[in-house]
C-alpha cells in the first residue's frame, strides 16, 4: 500500500493513504503511523543490498533484453510484410495506368482509384516508420561485468550520501 509523509509533533511519519484510496468508503488498513527514519533506512538499506547483487539486475534486464529481440524478429517480419504489400500497391497502380491507357476506365475513376492506393500507401509507409523507429531503440544485453561496475560506483558515491542524495537515488 502506498504511504506519505507528513510531520506529527515536528517529527516526520508516514501515514496509510487507504483512508484517501478508498474516499467515501471507509478505510479498512488498521496500520499506524510508522517513523520517517526508520522507514527510510529500511529502504536505504534494501536499496544498498540490491547493489551488492548485480546479477539479478542483470538477469532481469538481458530477459527483458530477449523479449525486446523476440518482438523485434515480429516487427521485422511485419515490416517485410508491409513491403510486399506496398509493391502489390505500386503494380496495382501500374496496372490501373494501363487500364486508362487502354481506355479501359476513364480519368475520373484513374483518379478515385490513385487517391485509394495513396492514402493504402501513406498508412503503410507511417506503420513502417514506426516499426522502424522501435527496432532502432533496441538495447544489447547487459554484460554482468557492466552491472557490476556501474554498481560499484553507485555504491561508493552512496556511502556517505545525505538524505537528499538518498532522495534523489530512490527517486
Amino acid at each position: 500500500k502506498k504511504m506519505y509523509g507528513y510531520p506529527c509533533h515536528g517529527k516526520p511519519r508516514y501515514k496509510c493513504s487507504n483512508k484517501y484510496a478508498r474516499y467515501p468508503l471507509p478505510k479498512n488498513c488498521t496500520r499506524g503511523t510508522v517513523d520517517a527514519g526508520f522507514l527510510d533506512s529500511a529502504i536505504w538499506r534494501a536499496f544498498l543490498r540490491v547493489l551488492d547483487q548485480p546479477e539479478v539486475v542483470t538477469d532481469k534486464i538481458n530477459k527483458m533484453s530477449a523479449d525486446k529481440r523476440n518482438r523485434q524478429s515480429e516487427f521485422e517480419k511485419e515490416i517485410q510484410k508491409i513491403n510486399g504489400e506496398l509493391l502489390a500497391l505500386k503494380e496495382q497502380e501500374e496496372r490501373l495506368l494501363e487500364a486508362y491507357a487502354a481506355k479501359v476506365i476513364n480519368l475520373s475513376q484513374l483518379k478515385s482509384q490513385i487517391e485509394s492506393v495513396a492514402e493504402k500507401r501513406s498508412t503503410l509507409l507511417s506503420e513502417k516508420k514506426q516499426l522502424e523507429t522501435e527496432i532502432s531503440t533496441f538495447n544489447p544485453e547487459l554484460s554482468f561485468a557492466e552491472a557490476e561496475t556501474y554498481f560499484r560506483n553507485v555504491k561508493e558515491k552512496t556511502q556517505n550520501a545525505d538524505f537528499e542524495l538518498k532522495k534523489k537515488i530512490i527517486g
